[in-house]
């Protein structure tokens, strides 16, 4: 790789942690979600979190068993 590429990708990636900082500082509210007679409290950041990976995994496995149907 060339040395332009290397660093243009660092500071994408500077950038991307950056942006993930900050959005974690603005989201550090603790938040409860209820689902029947469970309650969980945690960071709103960590609650989005989580919810993204969980998508990404359903999204994952999901794409296998729709690609065949075709």
């Amino acid at each position: 790789m060339a040395k332009s590429a290397l660093r243009s990708r660092l500071i994408t990636i500077v950038i991307v942690l950056i942006l993930v900082v900050i959005f974690i500082l603005q989201n550090a509210q603790t938040v409860s979600v209820q689902l029947f007679f469970w309650e969980i409290s945690t960071s709103r950041a960590l609650m989005i979190f989580t919810i993204l990976i969980a998508g990404i995994v359903v999204g994952w496995f999901g794409r296998g068993s729709w690609g065949r149907r075709r």
